[in-house]
This record gives C-alpha cells, sequence and structure tokens, in this order.
C-alpha cells in the first residue's frame, strides 16, 4: 500500500513542477521586456500594484491562480485516512468478531434453552400423565371409601345398634298362640266327641294315622285307637294339642317355609357360624338369610291361608283316626269354615314370631322350645301338664314325655372368648313348654 502511495506522491511532484514553470514563464510584464514592475498577493486574491496609476486609486483584480499541493501533506493526509480506515477496519473486524461470539454464545443459548425446554416439556407431559394417574387412582381411592363407608354404616346399623324388641314382647306372643292353641283344641274336641268311635273303615282310619304318625308318634297314635272316648275323651284334646304345637313349633323355626324340604342347609350352615362367629355377625347373617329366603320363596299368595289350610288337615286325619265318620273333603270344609278365626289368628300369631325372632332380633337368639318325644322329663325346663305342682319328682321316678302340648320359648346368646371370635351358647329358659308324661296314657280308660 505504501509503494502505491508513494508513486502517487511522485506522479504529484512532477505535476506540481510543470505548473510552476509555465507560471514563471507567463509572469513577465505587459510592457516588454524592460519594463519593470513589482507584483504581490494579498489575502485570497492577486492585486497589481502599478505606481504611475497610483494616483487614480483604481485597483484592477485577477483571478487568484492555485497554488501547488505539498506531495508530503498529501501522502500525510492519505496515511491519515488510510490509517483510520484500517483502524476503522480493525474497529470493525473486532466488533464483528464480538458480534459472532455473542452470536455463538446466543446460539447456545438458544440450544440449551430449547434442550431445557424439550426437557420440560417431557417433564410436563410425564407429570400430566402422572397427574391423569393420580387422578384416577384418587377416584377409585374415593369410590372405594365410599363403599367402605357405606359397608361401615352397614355394619354399625347392626353391630352396634341394640334391637327393639324385648324379650317380654315375644313371650307374650308365645303365651298367646298356646292359648289360642289350647281353647282351639279344646272346642274341636268337645264339637266331635258324639262321633268318635263310629267309623267303620279301617283303611281311611289307617290312611290317617299313616299322616298324624311323624309328630304325633305310636304312643300317641295307638291310644287314639284304642282307648274308650265316652269315658275320658281328654286324649283327643291332648293329640289335638300336641299337632297344633308341632306345626307351630316347625312354622315359627322355618327358614324356607318347606319350599326346598329337608334339604335346606341354612340351619346348619347358621349352627356353624355361630360356633365360629361373634353373635352379631352370626345374628345378622341369620336375619338377612331369612328375609331373603322368604322373598324368594313367596309368589304372591296368600301364606298364611296356605298353612290354615295345612293345619286344617292335620286336625282333619286326627279326627279320622279318632273313628269321626266324614268324607275327608267334607270334613275339612266343616274345620276350615267353623274354626276359621281362630285357626287364622294362631297362624298370624305364628308367623309374626317367626319374623321377630328370626329377621329382627341380632342381638340374641329366641327360639322356640318343645321337649323331644320319648326324652327324660326335666323338671327345670319343663312343666308336668298332669303332675302335682306340690310334689317335686325325682329322675329315676319319672316317665318319658309323650308329646309337647304348650309352647316353650328360649334364649341363646354367645358369649364371645377372649379373642373375639365365637364362644359358648349360654341358654336361658324364658318359658317352659307344657308336656305330657307317657304315664298319661296308663290311666286312660281302654274299650
Amino acid at each position: 500500500m505504501f509503494d502505491d502511495i508513494t508513486s502517487s506522491l511522485g506522479s504529484l511532484g512532477s505535476s506540481a513542477d510543470n505548473t510552476t514553470s509555465q507560471h514563471h514563464r507567463s509572469a513577465s510584464p505587459t510592457g516588454g521586456p524592460g519594463s519593470t514592475h513589482t507584483s504581490r498577493y494579498k489575502g485570497d486574491a492577486g492585486v497589481q500594484d502599478d505606481p504611475t496609476r497610483r494616483g487614480t486609486g483604481a485597483i484592477q483584480s485577477y483571478p487568484q491562480k492555485p497554488q501547488p499541493e505539498d506531495p508530503w501533506a498529501v501522502a500525510q493526509a492519505w496515511w491519515t485516512k488510510t490509517y483510520e480506515a484500517e483502524e476503522r477496519v480493525k474497529q470493525i473486524q473486532a466488533a464483528l468478531t464480538k458480534t459472532e461470539q455473542d452470536l455463538r454464545r446466543t446460539n447456545e443459548q438458544v440450544y440449551e434453552a430449547e434442550h431445557r425446554i424439550n426437557e420440560l416439556q417431557t417433564a410436563l407431559t410425564r407429570s400430566q400423565q402422572e397427574l391423569c394417574r393420580t387422578n384416577d387412582e384418587l377416584r377409585d381411592t374415593a369410590a372405594l371409601l365410599d363403599r367402605r363407608s357405606a359397608e361401615l354404616r352397614d355394619a354399625q346399623a347392626y353391630l352396634s345398634h341394640p334391637d327393639d324388641v324385648a324379650d317380654a314382647e315375644v313371650l307374650h306372643l308365645v303365651e298367646r298362640i298356646n292359648s289360642r292353641i289350647f281353647q282351639t283344641a279344646a272346642s274341636i274336641a268337645d264339637a266331635f266327641q258324639s262321633q268318635y268311635g263310629k267309623q267303620k273303615d279301617i283303611q281311611a282310619s289307617q290312611e290317617a294315622a299313616t299322616r298324624v304318625r311323624g309328630f304325633l308318634g305310636s304312643k300317641l297314635l295307638h291310644a287314639l285307637s284304642t282307648v274308650d272316648y265316652s269315658r275320658d275323651p281328654s286324649v283327643v284334646q291332648t293329640a289335638l294339642q300336641a299337632a297344633f304345637v308341632s306345626f307351630v313349633a316347625w312354622l315359627c323355626a322355618t327358614w324356607d317355609f318347606g319350599a326346598t324340604g329337608r334339604k335346606n342347609a341354612l340351619p346348619k350352615i347358621y349352627q356353624h357360624i355361630r360356633k365360629t362367629e361373634q353373635q352379631s355377625v352370626a345374628g345378622r347373617w341369620r336375619a338377612l338369610s331369612r328375609t331373603y329366603v322368604k322373598m324368594l320363596v313367596e309368589n304372591g299368595e296368600d301364606s298364611e291361608s296356605i298353612e290354615v289350610h295345612e293345619l286344617v288337615r292335620d286336625i282333619a286325619d286326627i279326627l279320622l283316626v279318632c273313628g269321626v265318620v266324614a268324607e275327608p273333603q267334607n270334613l275339612h270344609t266343616e274345620i276350615g269354615s267353623t274354626y276359621a278365626d281362630a285357626l287364622r289368628e294362631v297362624i298370624h300369631l305364628s308367623f309374626e314370631v317367626q319374623r321377630i325372632a328370626g329377621e329382627v332380633i341380632i342381638s340374641r337368639d329366641l327360639q322356640i322350645f318343645t321337649a323331644r318325644r320319648g326324652k327324660p322329663f326335666d323338671p327345670s325346663r319343663m312343666i308336668d301338664k298332669w303332675g302335682d305342682p306340690k310334689k317335686t319328682p325325682h329322675a329315676e321316678e319319672t316317665h318319658p314325655v309323650l308329646c309337647t302340648t304348650q309352647l316353650g320359648l328360649v334364649r341363646e346368646e354367645i358369649k364371645a372368648t377372649e379373642g373375639g371370635v365365637g364362644g359358648e351358647i349360654v341358654a336361658v329358659v324364658l318359658l317352659e313348654p307344657t308336656v305330657v308324661l307317657t304315664s298319661f296314657l296308663e290311666q286312660l280308660p281302654s274299650e
């Protein structure tokens, strides 16, 4: 670059010399070679001072001629500008370098920011997915909580809620049943007394005897066939009461009203539950089972009317065994129409005991209590209908039980063990059943 500048300065110097020579040649005076004058330049304009014209005061101006430039000054100026340009270039390059560095840093920051954004976006997606899972789990937990709360409320409803039915209420119902059984049996026995022993159709009596043998027993059935009714008809009333008691005891204790026959496993299951669970659990299971089983077996018919019909059939069979002369169907109709109110009351009260003892009471079990036929008489748990209340019988002096003529009532409750599960079943007799012993048959007059 400096070589170029030196060459330019040389060219400028040659031009300046030529210009100076020409200037000197053209500066000779106008008057000729002998003329003398002085010339000077003032200011920025050239003024010729003519002595011959000084008195006139007239001044003539001439155009100013350019002065030659100093080549070194020009070179210096060029050098200065070049230096400034180079400095400017350096500054621009430095600024560019800084800008590139800033851009590179910015790009790195942008990359890092984008990478961070991607990471945050990924984390956000995971968080949203986790939030969805958490919300699902929360909904499931809330639903489970609702179910458990409902189960807890149901459990508290029967585990801690005391029964609203007292023992005395059920006891009163049983006593009313016993009273109505006694009155109805006595009325029927008296009403047909004149017809006993008149039946000559042995086959009809035998068929009836076959049907009633299951709840009367062979001894009482034999007595009905051989006793002299004209002298003592009490055996008929005893047999009728025994039939009533057997039917009502079954009705109060039934789970399905005979819908499944003898194969009903629910009572056996319940007895097993009582051995392994607390009273509240066993009682609730029994109440729910008997409630829903009843709903399943009911078909919209009048259950009380059905059971009244069954009871009328048993009564008619006993009268046929006693020798009453009548067609079975006609005898059914006569008994059903004459004693309809009394029989329906017995059945209605039995249904009420069945419902309360089986479906309402939880904290204990109230069961109809009858004495087993042929078992020894237990004076602590039974009452002898024909026995002397002032005399205390001894075990070796008593006769076996012939039949039960009035219902008893017993309360059973599970006493929890230390572990809180199962326990001993404690029974308390609330009402002793009234029984007739086999000694009663020895006092009957025979034909």
